[in-house]
């Protein structure tokens, strides 16, 4: 052992005793840690100090302010109040959705935050449901315990043994590396602790009261408040109607103090300018010696309402009380409360005094203090803090327990509910670093009001930052100075002739061990370079051994000082230390066992491929996520032919039509008839495919429903256009000029941006954008199905916006105002109704797509080397491919000036007949596929006479001949997939589906927001088997529309929302008629390229495009821009 060595692990070793012994505290060992290994010469003051640079101590310390957040807009307490009401009189439930909440809040939040949450949750539950809170404390803490093994960022040793699996040149784990571990053994906890709840002890059930605080009830029972206490409604005769506090002068005339007024549902402090309206329910303290009520109803026509002693509590969150003591020094002794004006100066109002121990029941207002009184305040809860800061004239004596579940801000829990589900979304994309995704939440958070600076800082447990960043040299001396390899090197002496399994059995149970006498943390950042170098040493991959340390160090379960999570449950549980023995031991392994046979089965223990170092180009470690798409890629490939999977959903549909058919199901709904814009009472049942009507239908209809089916009529015109283009040379022209004067990243960007525009030519982006977009990647080197990729994922995933107006969007406002008219007939929205955030959606999603093509699908798919070549690459043009340039710019001239003098004219043939319009719905817009077949025919002759690739008439005919001359198979595909559309439409299954999940939808009791979200999630999730976007609205509108009309929500606000949930499966289903067609492109490309190839590749777009644009929805909504212009 070396000089070096022997200093750092004397070091190492008086911390780890003053770990141990808790003197000083950790943090300070630490800092006193920091400060001596530089004196060692083994690392430098600069790499000593390196930790407060790192990014997972920043994205430790975001991660603080984020669950802050959560606790401080209610949401917590929010899963508290709804675990209560789910587990009704069943125990075993009660504790099985009580671990699940726990654990669930836990992985993306501290674990200690968690339970020092649900610690007065539990308790409330166990005054509620009779069970002694030592059977709910110990479940509670293990929950919190578990959580960590539940995501990356839910515990501090997960980031670092993440961060030096990093330092040893090697990915990081995922986002839900985690999960799976983290959810057998929360099964397992679960399981375990309905078993061992006989061992731990009985105790008296203490309830709200193991606090020590009184409750609000408590106070109205002892001070007889609710004989004083009254709700009074104001009728519309009543001559306080109009007026302010300050005219009605209740308080003179009537001896009543008026302390709050219920308006709306919400409680809201009276000033004397406070208007009173009619309906305002008023709850006031009538403190005269002998009060008459009924004179006061009379004297005010008030109607009196039911006040119980839970009244304070059901309006918790706006108004609290507290017991103040008059100090010898105050101000107010000798004054009466009006003499000293307490209830303007102070914003509260006085309805209890005690005087020694004898209430003074006589009137207050008159009483004058003195020293050592105690008087009862209510009032807001801000205004009681307060009396917290200035301590001169009086002294909080107690607060209720119900002060501990406040809300410092009330209302903003759904923001920060998808602060966190936008955080979460983007770490788990992957499209930005981690670090960032938290920090951007916590800036939206802080823009929303959820925090606030302050708070942030009082939010972040500095201890845990110090105690890392002091502890994280440890791993470079230990490392530099041979620590590391002599440690590892002592464990396969001993063990590493005895199997993988053994070694990673004993590297948990190190981790755990170490764990009870030092921070779970410290452990992590001692055992991880050790387990990662142990890995090197058996040849096998540094992950398994590296996630076994990770979920053992968060396996604290043996004492009570294993970690603060057990510690703050000792007390309201009632523990002893031997509990903890009893019931954590035995758990312990069986987590030690669950975590040694699952980590292998989930990790390869084979070691991974290295990564890129050097500037030598090597493979990478496929991410969870990537082998997931894999996965899904593997398995999508082996479905047959999609000729045969869709004949094989004929036949499902032709037996589930039948089998509904015999159940008798139907649903009765109004509907919005497109044709006459009349709300239409229907009774939709299900209609049989087998019975006489049915076989008819498909025996009679086979030619008419593929003659209908207008994919394949677009796709033979377009192809006219684009075949003579194609062949000319003008494609493959037109792409070298785009390469050559876009930069390398911007050209990503000006696909999508042109995918998203192509839309306002109704499906013509399909055939022609997707192919274009895979051609130019393949002539600037990169994959070619990336490009296809972007292109359908701008084109189909974004279908529904565009910066114009486009003829879906008349349809879709006519269908609108039909629903609208339901409810208020002089209501209306107009084309531009939601045009600001549609315009708002299109470069938002532009970024949104670019960034998951060049992060995601295009590293997945690496370079290419496939089995047929996409078109030819070169950046220079020849003059005869100049010169068929200038004549394609003329042509393309000619045909805009054409179909200029055939539209822009009043009257011209290209408008509508009757409102003469050319944007929305015109014949332009309905016919628009015909301009864009005319632009690439006309462009592409006139390029090859240019060029001199095109010489007589016979070549542009045999152009156009080639180019529809392999569409054999996707004709024969189009023919199936029009009979199972047309089957499936007249089994009336869609709408079964749309009208069941919409009825319960409807039916969710939840605010405006969160409403409008499901909604989203619904449409989304119909999509995917429902296509078509008018018949889904026209279903929808008349349900939707109404309901938030009468919850406040601009119409506009509805269709934007139907927007974003009807586009991005769009690239998921091989339902969407022009999938087939997609498979096809990728095929040019890759032979094997098959369904489960699309699907793979379009899941990171449908999943962000989702999850973000409708997390711009909601940013949005709660920002209350402008939809449109209207």
């Amino acid at each position: 052992m070396s000089t070096e060595l022997g200093i750092v692990l004397g070091l190492l070793s008086a911390a780890i005793v003053m770990f141990a012994v808790n003197k000083p505290r950790m943090d300070a060992v630490a800092l006193i840690m920091l400060t001596l290994l530089p004196f060692t010469g083994v690392v430098s003051m600069s790499e000593a100090l390196a930790g407060f640079s790192d990014s997972n101590i920043v994205l430790i310390a975001a991660l603080f302010v984020l669950g802050d957040g959560l606790v401080r807009t209610g949401v917590a307490q929010a899963l508290g109040d709804w675990l209560l009401a789910r587990a009704g009189e069943s125990n075993t439930l009660l504790l099985m959705l009580l671990m699940v909440v726990v654990a669930g809040l836990g992985a993306t939040m501290s674990s200690t935050a968690v339970t020092a949450i649900f610690v007065p949750v539990g308790l409330r539950i166990a005054q509620n449901t009779g069970v002694a809170p030592s059977k709910l404390m110990m479940p509670i803490s293990s929950a919190a315990l578990i959580s960590g093994m539940m995501t990356l960022i839910a515990t501090a040793p997960n980031l670092v043994v993440n961060s030096e699996l990093v330092r040893h040149g090697f990915d990081g784990f995922n986002f839900f590396s985690f999960t799976p571990f983290g959810a057998v053994v929360l099964v397992l906890g679960a399981v375990y602790m309905l078993i061992a709840q006989r061992w731990l002890p009985a105790g008296e059930q203490e309830g709200a009261a193991a606090s020590g605080k009184p409750t609000l009830s408590d106070w109205i029972r002892e001070y007889g408040l609710s004989a004083r206490e009254h709700r009074l409604r104001v009728l519309a005769d009543s001559s306080l109607v109009g007026h302010t506090v300050a005219e009605a002068r209740m308080r003179d005339t009537s001896g009543a103090s008026l302390i709050g007024i219920e308006r709306h549902g919400r409680l809201i402090e009276p000033h004397a300018n406070t208007e009173l309206h009619d309906g305002d329910v008023l709850f006031v303290d009538l403190y005269a010696e002998d009060p008459d009520v009924d004179a006061l109803r009379r004297q005010f026509s008030l109607e009196p309402l039911p006040l119980t002693g839970a009244y304070f509590s059901d309006y918790q969150q706006q108004i609290g009380m507290a017991e103040v003591v008059v100090p010898a020094s105050s101000n107010l002794i000798g004054k009466s409360l009006v003499e000293s004006d307490f209830r303007h100066r102070y914003r509260l109002t006085v309805i209890g005094l005690r005087r020694g121990t004898t209430a003074i029941t006589r009137s207050i207002e008159n009483e004058p203090l003195v020293a050592g009184d105690t008087l009862l305040v209510t009032g807001p809860w801000d205004a009681v803090r307060g009396l917290q800061v200035d301590r001169r004239h009086l002294v909080v004596f107690n607060l209720p327990a119900e002060m501990d579940e406040v809300l410092p801000v009330p209302g903003k829990a759904a923001v920060a509910v998808g602060c966190l589900l936008l955080v979460v979304g983007l770490m788990v994309s992957g499209l930005i670093p981690n670090v960032q995704a938290a920090l951007l939440g916590c800036l939206l958070m802080g823009a929303f009001g959820c925090i606030n600076l302050n708070t942030a800082y009082k939010a972040i447990d500095w201890k845990t930052i110090v105690l890392i960043v002091g502890m994280l040299p440890f791993s470079i001396a230990l490392d530099r100075t041979g620590g590391v390899d002599l440690a590892a090197n002592g464990l396969m002496d001993l063990i590493g002739e005895a199997g993988i399994y053994v070694v990673l059995a004993t590297l948990f149970a190190l981790t755990a061990i170490l764990g009870m006498f030092i921070s779970n943390t410290a452990t992590a950042v001692l055992m991880a370079p050790v387990a990662i170098t142990l890995a090197g040493d058996l040849d096998a991959s540094p992950y398994p051994f590296a996630m076994i340390v990770a979920l053992a160090a968060s396996a604290a379960f043996m004492t009570p000082v294993s970690s603060p999570v057990n510690t703050l449950v000792v007390g309201p549980g009632n523990y002893r230390f031997f509990d903890f023995i009893k019931v954590g031991v035995p758990f312990t392994v069986i987590v030690l066992v669950a975590s040694v046979l699952l980590v292998p089965l989930l990790i390869p223990l084979a070691p991974p491929l290295p990564i890129t170092m050097a500037g030598e180009q090597e493979e990478k470690r496929l991410s969870l996520l990537q082998r997931t798409l894999d996965l899904v890629e593997r398995v999508g490939n082996r479905v047959p032919h999609p000729v045969l999977i869709f004949l094989a959903l004929i036949l499902l549909v032709i037996g589930l039509s039948h089998a509904l058919y015999l159940t008798g199901a139907e649903v009765n709904y109004d509907v919005i008839n497109p044709e006459t814009h009349k709300i239409e009472r229907a009774t939709t049942a299900a209609r049989s495919l087998l019975t006489a009507d049915g076989i008819r239908n498909m025996v009679t209809g086979l030619v008419p429903n593929f003659m209908g089916f207008s994919a394949i009529g677009l796709l033979i015109v377009a192809m006219l256009g684009v075949g003579v283009a194609e062949e000319s040379g003008l494609i493959n022209v037109l792409i070298r000029t785009l390469v050559a004067i876009s930069p390398g990243w911007a050209l990503t960007y000006i696909l999508a941006f042109v995918g998203i525009l192509s839309s306002i030519a109704s499906d013509a982006g399909y055939v022609v954008l997707i192919p274009l977009a895979g051609a130019a990647y393949a002539s600037l080197g990169r994959h070619p199905l990336a490009g296809i990729a972007l292109g359908f994922a701008a084109v189909a995933g974004a279908f529904n916006v565009n910066m114009l107006i486009k003829p879906l969007d008349a349809v879709m406002t006519e269908i609108t105002n039909d629903a609208i008219h339901m409810v208020d007939p002089s209501r209306s929205i107009d084309l531009m109704a939601g045009f600001w955030f549609s315009l708002a959606s299109v470069p938002f999603l532009v970024i949104v797509i670019a960034l998951v093509t060049d992060r995601l699908i295009a590293p997945r798919l690496g370079a290419y080397a496939g089995e047929s070549e996409g078109p030819p690459a070169g950046a220079v043009r020849t003059p005869a491919e100049t010169r068929g340039l200038v004549y394609a710019g003329l042509g393309f001239l000619a045909v805009l000036l054409l179909f200029g003098v055939l539209s822009l004219p009043d009257a011209a043939p290209l408008r509508n007949p009757e409102t003469g319009a050319l944007i929305g719905n015109s014949p332009l817009m309905n016919g628009l596929i015909v301009p864009i077949m005319l632009v690439f025919l006309v462009m592409g002759v006139a390029f090859g006479v240019g060029a001199g690739t095109i010489k007589t008439p016979t070549e542009v005919i045999s152009a156009m001949i080639k180019a529809v001359s392999g569409l054999g198979g996707t004709i024969v595909l189009f023919l199936v997939i029009s009979q199972f559309i047309a089957y499936f439409n007249y089994s009336n299954i869609p709408t079964l589906m749309a009208i069941r999940m919409a009825e319960g939808l409807k039916s969710a009791n939840v605010d405006a927001l969160w409403l409008l979200l499901g909604f989203i999630v619904v449409v989304t999730a119909l999509n995917i088997v429902f296509t078509p976007a008018i018949a889904k609205w026209a279903i929808f509108a008349p349900v939707f529309v109404p309901l938030f009309i009468t919850l406040g929500v601009d119409p506009a606000a509805v269709l934007s929302a139907y927007r974003v949930g009807d586009s991005p499966t769009n690239t998921l289903t091989p339902l969407n008629a022009y999938f087939a067609l997609v498979v096809g492109f990728a095929r040019q490309y890759d032979t094997k390229a098959g369904v489960g190839t699309i699907v793979a590749l379009m899941l990171p777009y449908a999943v962000a495009m989702s999850v973000l644009w409708a997390g711009l929805f909601a940013v949005w909504y709660l920002l209350g821009l402008p939809w449109g212009l209207h």
